[in-house]
């Protein structure tokens, strides 16, 4: 899947995953060294209203970059049940 044609759940994310390191420390990693791409969890999401969103929003914003950067054109992800209205 495209990240670009993923949504975010939220208007806005923390700038540190849970275990410390930066979004944009993360990012810049995965452009010097694209096998750290690999090392990302895949993305949990679920189509609400016709649209996919995820639910792991600072991944998303790392895979935006890196495919805005043409590093990547797809990811894989793990497809939720879809949300009710």
């Amino acid at each position: 899947m495209r990240p670009s044609e993923i949504y975010y759940s939220q208007d806005s994310i923390k700038n540190t995953f849970d275990n410390g390191q930066s979004i944009y420390s993360t990012l810049r990693m995965c452009k010097e060294d694209p096998f750290e791409i690999d090392l990302i969890p895949r993305m949990r999401v679920c189509m609400k209203n016709g649209k996919w969103f995820t639910l792991d929003n600072r991944r998303l914003w790392v895979f935006r970059g890196l495919e805005e950067s043409g590093h990547i054109t797809l990811v894989d992800v793990i497809r939720l049940s879809p949300i009710e209205g």
